[in-house]
């Protein structure tokens, strides 16, 4: 893979990994996609009905350019409780560049993730000696202070023999993203950022933090100006194509009623809110994960806002790459 990566995407619909296809071979340059094991995994997922086997089958024929990386891979993370291992065996076997491996939902202390975690390395390793792993987490999962971290990662090492832990090239860093009703929430700290990539040099890791979205330029730029390597984007990319979709009111109407049939959209709005007083912020925030409804897809269809839409994420892409590409 290539270490010159800074933006990773969340594939939320068709439409964002083609935009993402066609922008890396039109610029030659290399953006990640992200799926979360809920996008997509090896039994299930919302997005384009794909498995984890038919959706890198479908990147690889398109581009050697995408970066493919799992995202939050392990325990619990999936649709179903479960330990993580087959869901990360298959992950490694079809030929993910990077796993990011992430534990923290069912471990809360540094030691037993760090365990968890380096147990995952060695299993996807004995799988394929090519992958390669992100470790950590994000605040809204576990928040850890640059200490923490430093444990965490030296933990990690000590569990891996050589081959492995060279296989471990980007650490998570936290320095105040949290997202809530289609906000960045969180509280930018810049000492702390300072502090986590100091941790992830150290080790010779590349540092990357999660929840990037919603940012603006300078918000951007000031993190890659601190010397972040690489950030994850996800809701925001997918709220540029609903913003577009809702414009068909059959298409907004239709899309509001199958998410609140999901109950997808309670994870990003506080328990009081009024969803049938707030049909648009469902809508834009939570559309994504009905696309692939029969229902709902065909009416997309019918509609033709496809051009419009990948138009319109295009543009997002390429103002998130601008500001990163504005501090050199």
């Amino acid at each position: 893979m290539s270490y010159t990566t800074k933006l990773f995407i969340g594939p939320m619909s068709l439409n964002i990994v083609n935009v993402a296809i066609d922008f890396c071979e039109k610029n030659n340059i290399n953006i990640g996609l992200i799926p979360s094991r809920r996008q997509i995994d090896f039994t299930s997922g919302y997005v384009n009905n794909w498995k984890t086997t038919t959706f890198v089958e479908y990147v690889r024929d398109k581009s050697k350019l995408i970066v493919l990386q799992r995202d939050h891979g392990g325990p619990c993370q999936g649709d179903t409780e479960d330990d993580g291992f087959t869901s990360l065996a298959y992950d490694a076997y079809n030929g993910f560049d990077l796993i990011h491996i992430d534990p923290w939902k069912k471990y809360a202390s540094i030691k037993k993730a760090s365990i968890a975690t380096a147990s995952h390395i060695k299993s996807c390793y004995s799988v394929n000696a090519n992958c390669e792993y992100e470790i950590g987490t994000e605040e809204a999962i576990k928040e850890y202070q640059p200490e923490e971290f430093d444990l965490f990662i030296k933990l990690i090492k000590e569990n891996l023999n050589n081959n492995q832990w060279n296989k471990v090239k980007y650490g998570v860093i936290q320095s105040g993203t949290k997202l809530s009703s289609g906000q960045n929430t969180g509280t930018f700290n810049e000492e702390r950022l300072k502090q986590m990539i100091d941790v992830c040099d150290r080790y010779g890791l590349l540092s990357k933090e999660h929840n990037g979205d919603y940012l603006d330029q300078n918000q951007i730029e000031i993190r890659f100006k601190n010397g972040l390597d690489s950030i994850n984007i996800a809701p925001e990319i997918a709220n540029i194509e609903s913003s577009v979709l809702m414009k068909n009111h059959k298409i907004k109407d239709a899309i509001f009623s199958e998410c609140v049939k999901s109950d997808r959209w309670k994870k990003w709005f506080p328990k009081d809110f009024d969803l049938h007083k707030n049909k648009e912020s469902i809508v834009l925030i939570c559309g994504h994960y009905v696309y692939s409804n029969p229902r709902i897809s065909d009416i997309i269809k019918d509609a033709g806002l496809n051009e419009e839409v990948n138009h319109k994420i295009e543009i997002g892409i390429n103002r998130i790459l601008t500001a990163i590409n504005n501090t050199g």
